[in-house]
């Protein structure tokens, strides 16, 4: 039996959690930003995270924005 209650630190699995999970879900909005200029896109590519930056990179040669 799990306890989820508000004491818990268990997460969604989202981006991987943590502050790795953060830093990549910062990375790939301010990249999609960069290409895209659009603000629904950066929210996506955002919430894919890891995904989204190592495609770029694979794409465009670059890792940072």
């Amino acid at each position: 039996m799990s306890d989820d209650g508000p004491g818990s630190n268990r997460s969604c699995g989202c981006c991987g959690g943590g502050i790795f999970g953060s830093v990549g879900c910062v990375l790939a909005a301010l990249l999609s930003w960069k290409v895209n200029h659009s603000i629904l896109w950066a929210l996506i590519h955002g919430a894919l995270s890891w995904f989204y930056v190592a495609w770029h990179w694979l794409q465009h040669g670059e890792l940072l924005p």
